[in-house]
């Protein structure tokens, strides 16, 4: 910017201040005759003028400086970011990443005896894996499945495979293994060997046994539970009174009376002054006495085919027979009528239960 001179600005101011104050006079008073001015106070009022549109320009020559000066402070070039290379980091192939000897559990695992079977003491069982060649070497006959930790149980700790198992297929393994005798949870650890007597196995790190679980029960001692002695109920099986006469011949399963049948149990005949009784066709009778007897009494009764004489009729008198059919059953003897010679009796047969 071009610098203006202190005396210049002066006289320029003064001269705008002269021109000021005759252009706001009055017309009257421009006919009027001119007064005089003082010198002084007109010099006093240019000079405070001037000094004070010399400051005005002084303030705006600063603010363009300075806003010129911001200008170029803003106008700052960035630095570029450097672009970074991407580079796709490089995986191993799912068949680099796989070891020669992996194992996997197969489908299912556990083919025979999951865990926690329950067993008796001293059970004998037969324990199934299915395991899969998860590996890049394929299992020859060479390989071995192998007892690791635990407890054996009875089995046979090293046994060959009994085929090639090329990598992806699978193979079921088994184990003949006996259940301990005491009550408890066991477990038996197997794993594989190669040929060189590596051991591997299932897992992230194909270091992980497989295993057979049971649970061996506690036998429960029976208490002998008391004996029963069921007394039959007696059924009746026939009952009733007859009036039976010399050479009468009766029927104690029926009740029938008859002069001769094969199924008659009792003969009554006279003799004098005595009558007699008599079993027939296999039947047989035993003399009680005065008590009246009750289905054991006639059951046990040790009957006999000898025939029984009376001489008189006494009261309350009791016999036990058993019919040729092998019913128990009791006779009672009433009384005897001399007129028609006949003997009446009541008489009770009873069913076996």
């Amino acid at each position: 910017m071009k610098k203006v001179s202190s005396d210049r600005v002066f006289y320029n101011s003064f001269l705008l201040v002269c021109f000021l104050l005759t252009s706001c006079l009055p017309t009257a008073l421009i006919e009027s005759p001119v007064p005089t001015l003082d010198q002084t106070a007109l010099f006093a009022t240019s000079e405070l003028l001037v000094t004070e549109a010399f400051y005005q320009t002084q303030t705006l020559q600063v603010y363009e400086a300075t806003s010129v000066a911001i200008a170029k402070t803003a106008a700052v070039t960035p630095t570029p970011i450097p672009t970074l290379a991407r580079t796709r980091p490089v995986f191993a192939s799912p068949t680099e990443l796989r070891e020669c000897n992996m194992a996997a559990p197969g489908t299912p695992l556990d083919v025979t005896i999951r865990d926690d079977t329950q067993m008796a003491p001293g059970e004998s069982f037969t324990k199934t894996w299915r395991l899969l060649n998860a590996g890049t070497c394929k299992w020859t006959r060479m390989y071995s499945l192998v007892f690791f930790s635990g407890n054996p149980m009875d089995a046979i700790q090293s046994f060959y495979l009994a085929s090639e198992v090329q990598p992806g297929s699978m193979i079921d393994l088994s184990v003949d293994m006996v259940a301990p005798g005491a009550p408890g949870t066991y477990q038996s650890n197997w794993i594989l060997k190669d040929e060189q007597g590596q051991l591997f196995g299932i897992g992230p790190n194909s270091d992980a046994p497989f295993w057979a679980r049971i649970q061996v029960a506690e036998v429960a001692t029976s208490t002998p539970e008391p004996t029963i002695t069921v007394t039959p109920t007696p059924i009746i099986y026939l009952e009733g009174s007859i009036s039976i006469i010399n050479e009468n011949q009766v029927d104690l399963d029926t009740g029938i009376i008859s002069p001769n049948s094969v199924l008659s149990d009792l003969l009554f005949t006279l003799d004098g002054n005595s009558y007699k009784l008599s079993p027939i066709n296999g039947a047989g009778l035993q003399l009680f006495g005065d008590q009246v007897p009750e289905f054991n009494d006639c059951r046990n009764a040790l009957v006999s085919a000898d025939p029984i004489t009376f001489d008189g009729i006494q009261s309350d008198t009791y016999m036990c027979f058993r019919t040729n059919q092998g019913l128990p059953g009791r006779l009672h003897l009433l009384s005897f009528d001399d007129v028609s010679d006949s003997l009446k009796i009541d008489f009770l047969t009873w069913s076996l239960p």
